[in-house]
C-alpha cells in the first residue's frame, strides 16, 4: 500500500515504510534478529546511512527500527528527502539495503561488533537513577518482569547472521509493506 498525502504548511518530503512484525520478547531470537538488522542496516557507520546523508547527501536522517510493545507492531523506516526528486531513489535505496539483509550473511566481525554497540550503548544510558527507573519501567509494561532487560540482551548474544536474514526474509516482503510520502502539496 503506497499513501502520498499532501501536506499544507511548507515541508521537505518525508518517506515513512512500514512493515508488520510480532511484539516484543525476551525468548524469541527473531525479534532479537530485527533490533539487530535496525542497526546493521540503519545505524550511522552502515552503508546505507553512508551514503544517503554523507556522500550523496540526499537525506537529512534515516533510520529505522521497531519499538518494544505488547502486540504486534511495525518495523519504521523514517527519512526526511531535502528534494522531492530523489524521493523514487531514496526509496529504492531503502528497498535495496533490505534485500541485501535476506540474501548477504553480516560479516562475523561486523555482527560481533554491532551486538557490542547495542550492550554497551544501553548500559551507557543506565547513568542516572531515573534513567534506570524508565528504563525497567518500560521493559515491566511490556512484559510485566524487570528481568526481561536481562534476558533480552542475552537473547542479542544468540543472534546470527542466518538468524537476521531469515527475520529480514519473513518481514521484509513488499506484501507486508506500507509506505507513506508526506510532502509539500505545492510541489506535486
Amino acid at each position: 500500500k503506497i499513501v502520498r498525502m499532501p501536506w499544507k504548511n511548507k515541508t521537505l518530503p518525508y518517506l515513512l515504510i512500514g512493515y508488520h512484525v510480532p511484539a516484543f520478547s525476551d525468548t524469541d531470537v527473531e525479534r532479537a534478529a530485527l533490533d539487530i538488522l535496525s542497526q546493521l542496516v540503519f545505524s550511522e557507520s552502515s552503508p546505507l546511512f553512508q551514503s544517503l546523508v554523507i556522500e550523496k547527501q540526499k537525506v537529512e536522517f534515516v533510520n529505522g527500527g521497531a519499538d518494544d510493545h505488547r502486540d504486534p507492531y511495525l518495523f519504521t523506516v523514517v527519512t526526511r528527502i531535502k528534494e522531492v526528486k530523489n524521493i523514487d531513489s531514496v526509496r529504492d535505496d531503502i528497498y535495496a539495503a533490505l534485500e541485501n539483509a535476506k540474501t548477504i550473511p553480516v560479516d562475523a566481525k561486523k555482527l560481533q561488533d554491532i551486538k557490542s554497540h547495542v550492550k554497551y550503548g544501553f548500559a551507557m544510558q543506565l547513568n542516572k537513577p531515573d534513567n534506570v527507573a524508565v528504563t525497567v519501567a518500560s521493559y515491566i509494561a511490556v512484559t510485566g518482569n524487570y528481568e526481561s532487560m536481562n534476558k533480552v540482551y542475552a537473547m542479542y548474544d544468540k543472534v546470527t547472521a542466518e538468524d537476521i536474514m531469515r527475520a529480514a526474509k519473513k518481514y521484509f516482503a513488499k506484501e507486508n509493506r506500507t509506505v507513506v510520502i508526506l510532502e509539500h502539496e505545492a510541489s506535486k
